[in-house]
């Protein structure tokens, strides 16, 4: 049965055993290079994004930046890593809407942690989250509490963060992509609520030197790497707000936009985005 939670705080159950089906997207657990964060946190970058993984002493949880299949050789590669059972896999981010069924195998004693939109979308697929969440959600393993929290629209409706407050890293998921030009956020998503979400979570752990911040792309850092996004978002709106303070169409727009591409040399190319904010 899934629950649906506001504030809540969850204990993990010691002697269970885990049958990891799932991982953030098709073959990405393959190809990972695993970093350490610390002793207890690792960090698998792929090719198609970054997953955390804690290691407890009875148990694991893994953090996606989405819910997607999981191919057979990947799940084979996580189940070999594991030093302990996983407990729980928490999902930052809704599925693609491309990709199959996201559910996992009844009997499977994984829970899966994510948004009530989120666990629409993965329900509509076949299977929904075992633990469903509005607001914040606090799991506690092995002295560490996990906190998962919504701050409301963002780049999508549903992105969410987790916070390992014990080892001090901050997974942001999407909300933070790093050396790459993001793709326009998909309906309900805008990327002003975007800059006000990551203007927040600035504030709430301004001073905190130690903060290590892993984004869904490019290599885990610390504070610097909100604040990147936070001006990246911001040029972009600048340019943006002066192309209608002009009356530039949305062409004429884009074609303003060179002293933000030079300033943001990212990879890709950020015209969707600019569309994306021009319009609304």
């Amino acid at each position: 049965m899934k629950t649906l939670l506001g504030v809540a705080s969850l204990t993990a159950l010691a002697g269970v055993p885990a049958v990891l089906l799932l991982a953030p997207q098709a073959g990405e657990v393959r190809t990972a290079e695993r970093r350490p964060l610390s002793a207890r946190v690792e960090v698998l970058r792929g090719a198609r994004g970054n997953v955390v993984w804690f290691h407890g002493e009875t148990g694991a949880v893994l953090i996606e930046p989405s819910p997607a299949p999981l191919e057979p050789e990947a799940a084979r590669a996580l189940r070999e890593q594991e030093r302990v059972p996983l407990r729980y896999r928490i999902l930052l981010g809704p599925p693609d809407p491309n990709a199959g069924d996201v559910g996992r195998a009844a009997g499977d004693a994984v829970q899966t942690v994510a948004h009530k939109l989120v666990h629409e979308a993965m329900q509509r697929k076949a299977r929904g989250a075992d633990l469903a969440f509005e607001g914040t959600l606090y799991l506690h393993l092995d002295g560490e509490k996990v906190s998962v929290q919504h701050k409301g629209v963002a780049r999508t409706e549903a992105d969410t963060f987790a916070y390992l407050h014990q080892e001090q890293v901050l997974v942001v998921g999407d909300l933070v992509q790093s050396g790459v030009h993001p793709a326009a956020p998909p309906g309900g998503g805008a990327v002003r609520q975007w800059l006000r979400v990551l203007k927040e979570l600035r504030k709430d752990f301004k001073g905190n030197e130690a903060l290590k911040v892993v984004p869904s792309v490019g290599a885990p850092g610390g504070l610097e790497l909100l604040q990147e996004q936070i001006d990246y978002l911001q040029d972009l709106i600048d340019v943006v707000d002066e192309g209608h303070r002009r009356g530039l169409d949305l062409q004429e727009t884009l074609d303003s936009a060179g002293a933000f591409r030079t300033k943001h040399r990212r990879t890709g190319d950020p015209r969707a985005l600019i569309e994306s904010a021009y319009r609304l």
